[in-house]
């Protein structure tokens, strides 16, 4: 299936983007920040296992006719998100110094690319337009499974399609979308909160390397995840949507080309995602 394809370039691509950054690691500095370095990179590991792991849990045991599948990207990035912020919070503080006027306070927003932000924006926006777009229009399937089919009349008759992203898919979609959202904010809080290692000019901005390459992972983890996701429900709606009789409604060619849409949106975010990922951190 596309989508069980689309898992594994997800596996495949995050493996190759950690170790790639694994081999930029940098350990000069003073012992504080070679430890918060290796936290960095052991949580970033963590992240990349549990999220496999989720992926798969989903994909064998997230339901029948595909729920699993379509859920998985989505819950995979949740799941990571949520380990990146945990670990984060973790993240070494013995002798980092307390916040006082002296020391910038930082915002989660220094430590963001304006591009990845831009691209997770319209990306969401996508997935949940597309989301909201298939449940309007869905229908029971022959089964009665509500939200997991679509019809409309056309000249000879009546089409439909079965599986359709309605509410049968997007429900659980939805809430590990959500969950993504929340993790991937309390960790970039928590990446820009913490206590700044120390207080020299040099090593300050050493820190915020760090900082930087914490946010970079999260944001990574983010793109990819709701690219993969838009990708998956794309298919579902182009699939869904290609019909062969005369007379089909406008809004089953507008949602078609919505998919084809969300399919270059998506593969643009998982672009963004690894650029994001490899990119050098910035120094303020």
């Amino acid at each position: 299936m596309p989508i069980l394809f689309i898992g594994a370039v997800m596996l495949v691509v995050g493996i190759v983007v950690v170790a790639l950054s694994a081999r930029r690691g940098d350990d000069s500095g003073t012992s504080i920040e070679r430890s918060a370095g290796r936290h960095l990179r052991a949580t970033r590991l963590v992240a990349l296992v549990c999220g496999v792991a989720a992926f798969a849990g989903s994909v064998t045991f997230g339901g029948s006719l595909g729920r699993g599948l379509v859920v998985a990207p989505a819950l995979a990035g949740a799941v990571a998100t949520v380990v990146m912020a945990v670990g984060e919070m973790s993240a070494p503080r013995e002798g980092a110094l307390e916040r006082s006027a002296s020391l910038a306070r930082r915002n989660p927003s220094d430590f963001v690319s304006r591009a990845a932000a831009t691209t997770m924006l319209v990306t969401l926006g996508a997935l949940v337009g597309l989301l909201v777009l298939a449940g309007l229009t869905a229908s029971a399937d022959y089964m009665g499974r509500d939200g997991r089919a679509v019809e409309w009349a056309t000249a000879l008759g009546g089409e439909g399609r079965s599986p359709w992203p309605g509410a049968y898919y997007g429900v659980p979609l939805g809430v590990s979308l959500l969950v993504l959202c929340v993790g991937l904010l309390v960790g970039l809080r928590a990446a820009a909160a913490r206590p700044q290692l120390n207080a020299d000019h040099a090593e300050a901005v050493s820190d915020d390397a760090l900082r930087h390459r914490s946010a970079r992972s999260l944001q990574c983890i983010a793109l990819l995840a709701l690219g993969l996701s838009l990708a998956g429900v794309a298919l579902l709606v182009t699939g869904g949507t290609r019909t062969t009789q005369p007379g089909a409604p406008t809004w089953v060619s507008v949602a078609h080309w919505c998919g084809v849409a969300g399919l270059l949106i998506a593969l643009v975010a998982c672009l963004v995602g690894v650029r994001t990922q490899l990119a050098r951190a910035a120094t303020r």
